[in-house]
């Protein structure tokens, strides 16, 4: 596997994020829906355009931090576009 991750790092496929950088994310959120403030800090440090989930409380959070979209089931297939997904 180390090699495949290297493989997608070396692509752009793959970003390392720092630790440090999604925990203070992650303690100045406020008013969150969802129980995943892990996951929006995350989104939000990486630049992250695109969720993939069926938590309705975390696309509400998702949507208003990252101002993202959500792929739910095959019909938002379109939202799979290059820009959103390099």
């Amino acid at each position: 596997m180390r090699e495949r991750f290297d493989r997608y790092r070396e692509s752009n496929k793959l970003k390392l994020v720092p630790s440090d950088k999604v925990r203070s994310v992650m303690d100045s959120l406020q008013d969150l829906q969802s129980d995943d403030p892990h996951i929006i800090a995350l989104a939000k440090v990486a630049e992250v355009r695109l969720l993939v989930s069926g938590d309705t409380n975390l696309h509400a959070d998702f949507k208003k931090i990252t101002g993202g979209n959500i792929y739910q089931t095959k019909a938002h297939q379109h939202l799979l576009r290059r820009d959103l997904c390099p």
